[in-house]
């Protein structure tokens, strides 16, 4: 996916939970990407055959809260399309959430908060799998979390992470839909700004979670995790996997 003429639609779920990361691989490429501003109430009004794929970023609400929300009501039968078409299709937090509620499975409160830097291990298939490996030559790697939900898995899917308080950190579907409960798009302005934003929830957190210690992990992680950001992203937006018909 490197034609200047190449578009990913994100769907932002608030201002501060970007493509990060993300979004500077893309635009470092030529590709084109597109915020749909969901919580705004914006109405989509493009043509989904325009984008090559499709994130779902993260946000704080939770995917059973359609009173509160009422646009994830809309958002899941728009997912409910992509996943019909067979589109790729990464989903982020709440994305892998909504995936997952979409896909059947069970979405719901965890026991604890898990905000912070936290250590992720792939499964036997996670090391094998075509994005995130098989040439990752590390088995476990530090990852950034910032959720209180989790999921089932969906029935037919493949587990591909997990970290110590929960088992469904990532998974794929089929060969091209993909949801990540960890944040694999984190840059340091926006760990930054998140702490600002979140010390309260912070303060609510599982053992181990501070403002000093998720600042004091960005010299000792942040390097490691773009770089596993890149190495996702080169392939799940590779034309072979992302742009195919």
């Amino acid at each position: 996916m490197t034609e200047k003429s190449a578009r990913v639609l994100a769907i932002r779920h608030i201002r501060r939970e970007g493509a990060g990361s993300f979004e500077d691989f893309l635009k470092a490429r030529g590709v084109l990407l597109d915020y749909w501003d969901i919580w705004q109430n914006e109405k989509f009004s493009g043509d989904t055959e325009t984008y090559q794929a499709f994130l779902v970023l993260g946000g704080p609400m939770g995917v059973y809260e359609e009173k509160e929300y009422p646009f994830l009501t809309g958002e899941c039968r728009f997912l409910e399309m992509i996943l019909r078409k067979g589109r790729p299709l990464l989903g982020i937090c709440l994305g892998s959430q909504l995936i997952a509620k979409v896909l059947g499975a069970r979405v719901y409160k965890g026991n604890e908060k898990e905000i912070g830097w936290h250590r992720i291990w792939l499964t036997g298939e996670g090391l094998r799998d075509e994005a995130f490996g098989p040439d990752e030559p590390e088995g476990d790697w530090m990852a950034f979390h910032w959720h209180g939900d989790t999921f089932d898995l969906p029935a037919g899917s493949i587990h591909l992470a997990k970290s110590a308080r929960y088992e469904n950190q990532a998974f794929r579907h089929g060969d091209r839909v993909y949801g990540l409960q960890f944040h694999l798009e984190m840059t340091e302005s926006m760990i930054r700004e998140w702490v600002g934003a979140g010390k309260k929830e912070i303060a609510q957190a599982g053992p181990g979670a501070s403002e000093e210690s998720i600042l004091n992990g960005n010299e000792s992680h942040l390097a490691g995790l773009k770089q596993k950001a890149e190495r996702f992203c080169g392939r799940f937006f590779a034309p072979r996997h992302a742009c195919r018909s």
